[in-house]
């Protein structure tokens, strides 16, 4: 799962999980519903591999959780609050500390007009050697036959340097409780996101293209899985990693209680 996928929005993105067992439990309010009301949410992922950008970070097993809380109401302005984690349970071949927490983000972000979101992440690293990091991200949506969402994120703390990505994802028309899409994302990176890598320049970072199937039991239970391939698209930008690319499958389980209204 990829850190940006985290509840209320995106996408493949969560890096993805290679053949991922995802468990999410999500608590929903009437929120939905109401402008007034907020929806509280937690997941909890397990895989076997956490990529993130297309960088892999563990290619191990790895237990991600996150907790979300939006819209909260600011005068007319929706805004949310999110917690992410990553637990890596196996060690990557020794190469990094396996059974610890190391990553955790906190992030707050605002619902505007048109479609656009504003945010700000906190990156730490705990038992890492890495520097805790943050960012400021926009993203924009609308909803079409062919869905588009670009992203600009900008770290200013360790990389100083911009990402940004164009996924397009598409939902066959089913009826009833079955549901099936299709999508696929490229990314953008700036000098400083291939140098962290040991790439030479910016450009053409990585791509993405997954599928997602899902099944709703009821209407507060899910079942969905998904299978994704990512990999490099300019090796002079984001070197070829393990395996050159990453399939992915999981499982996502749904729960939706009032929290709040």
């Amino acid at each position: 799962m990829t850190r940006e996928s985290r509840p209320s929005r995106d996408r493949l993105t969560p890096g993805v999980t290679g053949w991922v067992l995802v468990a999410t439990l999500v608590l929903l309010g009437p929120g939905v519903a109401s402008a007034h009301a907020a929806d509280a949410s937690f997941t909890l992922d397990f895989g076997n591999a956490y990529i993130w950008r297309g960088i892999v970070l563990n290619d191990d097993g790895v237990m991600q959780f996150g907790l979300d809380a939006s819209p909260l109401m600011v005068g007319s302005v929706p805004i949310g609050f999110s917690v992410w984690g990553n637990y890596d349970i196996g060690d990557y071949g020794g190469t990094i500390q396996g059974s610890e927490i190391s990553e955790l983000d906190l992030a707050v972000y605002a619902g505007l007009p048109y479609g656009f979101e504003v945010g700000y992440v906190e990156y730490q690293f705990p038992q890492t050697e890495f520097g805790d990091t943050r960012e400021f991200y926009v993203t924009w949506s609308k909803d079409l036959v062919i869905t588009p969402t670009v992203s600009f994120y900008y770290d200013f703390g360790e990389v100083n340097s911009g990402y940004g990505s164009l996924d397009l994802a598409y939902a066959f028309p089913f009826q009833g409780k079955f549901s099936l899409g299709v999508g696929g994302l490229v990314a953008l990176a700036g000098k400083g996101w291939g140098e962290i890598v040991g790439g030479t320049k910016g450009g053409f970072y990585n791509y993405d293209a997954y599928a997602t199937a899902g099944y709703q039991v009821s209407e507060a239970f899910g079942l969905q899985a998904r299978g994704g391939y990512s990999g490099t698209l300019d090796t002079e930008v984001l070197p070829e990693q393990p395996l050159g690319g990453y399939f992915l499958a999981g499982v996502t389980f749904t729960v939706c209680r009032p929290w709040n209204s």
